[in-house]
C-alpha cells in the first residue's frame, strides 16, 4: 500500500518540483528587475520632485509599491510550494 502511495504521489512531486523552480526564476528575475527599477524610480523621484509634479511622484511610488508586492507574493508562493513538496516527499 505503501508503494502504491509513493507511485501515485510521484507525478504530484515533480509537477510542484517543476512549479518551485518556475518560481525560484520568478523570483530571481523579479529580484534583478526591482534593483534596476529602484534605480530608475529614484532618478525619476528625484527629477519629479525637482519640477513639483506630485501626481507623477504618486503613480512612481504605486508602481513600486505594486511591484514589491507581487515580489513578496512570490517567495510566499515559493515557500509553499517547498513546504508542500517536502510534505508529499515524506509519505
Amino acid at each position: 500500500m505503501r508503494v502504491l502511495a509513493k507511485v501515485l504521489i510521484f507525478p504530484l512531486v515533480i509537477v510542484l518540483s517543476l512549479a518551485g523552480l518556475a518560481v525560484r526564476v520568478a523570483i530571481k528575475l523579479g529580484s534583478v528587475v526591482a534593483g534596476v527599477c529602484t534605480l530608475i524610480f529614484g532618478i525619476l523621484a528625484v527629477l519629479v520632485l525637482i519640477n513639483k509634479m506630485w501626481l507623477q511622484l504618486g503613480i512612481l511610488a504605486l508602481i513600486y509599491a505594486a511591484m514589491m508586492v507581487v515580489l513578496f507574493a512570490a517567495t510566499e508562493v515559493q515557500v509553499w510550494i517547498d513546504v508542500a513538496t517536502d510534505l508529499l516527499k515524506e509519505v
